[in-house]
């Protein structure tokens, strides 16, 4: 009788967390693509990003939760966030990083969040940026 209640027990505890690791893929994907969302379309402004800046400063000084990554990528990290402006490369360069830091720290420290959604943000503002140059042009020719 009791293996069978520990078989179910195994049985329904990789059930739940299949579920629950389903969930949270999906509703990462929705966050992701309204950040990207709003930013391209400028509901959220550049204006926005001085405050997820310093947000982000704030939560990695002295954060244990770089531990993941490498010197480099430490470091990589710092210089973007210290910069007014990311290029798209440069945010998609930020996107890698706190998709690791999402991925090892996600279920614990919601703070990781933040800087895959700051990295999002510049991701749509510069698809938006060159939507509007790619408009420029065609004005001209």
């Amino acid at each position: 009788m009791d293996r069978r209640f520990e078989s179910l027990e195994t049985s329904l505890k990789a059930y739940m967390h299949e579920k629950f690791n389903s969930l949270k893929k999906d509703l990462r994907s929705v966050n992701e693509f309204m950040i990207d969302f709003l930013s391209y379309e400028g509901v959220l402004r550049r204006e926005a990003s001085e405050l997820l800046r310093r947000e982000m400063s704030r939560v990695l000084s002295g954060n244990p939760i770089t531990d993941v990554l490498t010197e480099e990528e430490r470091r990589r990290l710092k210089e973007l966030i210290e910069k007014d402006e990311l290029t798209l490369e440069e945010a998609d360069e930020l996107y890698k990083i706190a998709d690791k830091l999402v991925e090892e720290y996600g279920d614990r420290y919601t703070e990781v969040w933040k800087l895959l959604w700051y990295s999002r943000f510049w991701i749509g503002y510069n698809l938006r940026k060159q939507r509007e140059e790619r408009k420029e042009e065609k004005k001209r020719d």
